[in-house]
């Protein structure tokens, strides 16, 4: 009998955490204090895992609206993959076997399946095509959908962590230490002059021998060049996105390492929202412009075997050129100086 009202305890304020989880969520979006991919990010921090460090918060906002504007992949889905990837990435480069790799990019699979079940398609065009923006009922259906991945994936989260790894991330700390913990933020170690082709070298280089997928190593690399300053949390949390989110052969992970990079630049609380989002938007049109065609995934790779030769060479090469417009972005936006001297191995 005791047993039977611990265990309904339990589930009690299990099920109070993930209506708060939901409920916030969807009320932040709906105040227009965040955009849909960072609404997704803040609740998590403040319902679920405390010290979730304020940088994520900055590398969700080119996520908002399908990328900085564009309507592609729904923000909800980006915006929880980046989440997961911090928990359960990598921050250094190992192998393409790796199972902290593997794990991540299992459980952005998974997340982005059960999405699909409850909206049928990513696509941000899709789900809001014909309805205006600030149209009440496309501003519900937005908070809907963001309500339902933040809840999924604080689930996916608290099911894979023990103890003490909860603990070790805030999760379960009392609510009166939110008063306590502070959104602190690493001081920016800018580097006055960056080699783009050192940028270009340094991502392709870890991706085609192995070391971090397209995602991560365009973090790494701009990390590297432009901010070592740069927590390596946001390597981790790019690693959700190879080969289109969980390999689910959707939006392109090297767009998606790409806007992280620029979040991380501009985002919310170190640049305001529209410059971020005009700049995301900016990069993922070059790479429309260049290869005429979506971003997806699947296109890019359509009639290719995904562990052939063609295929990671492809890989390697979009990897590089989103490093450099990436790069060519943050240099122009900051007053850095780009340079084109030789190359030297790391």
């Amino acid at each position: 009998m005791v047993l039977g009202k611990i265990i309904e305890k339990v589930i009690k304020l299990e099920t109070s955490l993930l209506d708060n989880v939901r409920s916030d969520a969807e009320q932040v979006y709906r105040s227009g204090a965040l955009n849909c991919a960072e609404a997704i990010v803040h609740v998590i921090k403040n319902n679920y895992a405390l010290h979730l460090p304020a940088e994520l918060l900055s590398a969700a906002s080119g996520f908002g609206a399908g990328v900085g504007g564009a309507k592609c992949l729904c923000s909800a889905v980006s915006a929880s993959v980046l989440v997961l990837g911090y928990f359960f990435g990598r921050e250094f480069p190992t192998t393409i076997t790796d199972p902290q790799s593997q794990k991540a990019i299992a459980l952005s699979f998974e997340l982005q399946e059960a999405l699909k079940q409850e909206n049928n398609v990513h696509c941000c065009y899709l789900l809001t095509h014909g309805v205006a923006a600030d149209v009440k009922d496309s501003v519900d259906d937005c908070a809907r959908r963001i309500g339902i991945a933040a809840v999924k994936t604080v689930e996916i989260i608290d099911r894979e962590l023990n103890v003490k790894q909860k603990a070790a991330y805030g999760i379960g700390a009392k609510p009166e230490l939110r008063a306590n913990l502070k959104n602190l933020k690493s001081n920016k170690q800018l580097r006055k002059t960056v080699n783009i082709r050192q940028v270009q070298y340094d991502a392709e280089e870890v991706f085609r021998i192995g070391g971090y997928y397209c995602s991560e190593a365009i973090v790494s690399a701009i990390r590297l060049n432009f901010d070592p300053s740069m927590p390596r949390d946001l390597i981790k949390a790019a690693g959700g996105y190879p080969i289109g989110v969980g390999k689910s052969r959707c939006m392109c992970g090297a767009i998606s390492g790409a806007v992280v990079a620029l979040g991380y630049f501009f985002g919310k609380d170190t640049g305001n929202d529209a410059q971020c989002a005009a700049l995301c938007y900016e990069l993922q049109e070059s790479f429309r412009k260049n290869h005429q065609v979506t971003l997806c995934c699947f296109k890019h790779i359509e009639g290719m075997d995904i562990v052939n030769a063609e295929h990671k060479k492809q890989c390697v090469a979009f990897t590089g050129e989103m490093a450099v417009k990436t790069a060519e972005i943050i240099a122009r936006e900051l007053n850095i100086t780009l340079t084109y001297d030789h190359v030297g191995v790391r």
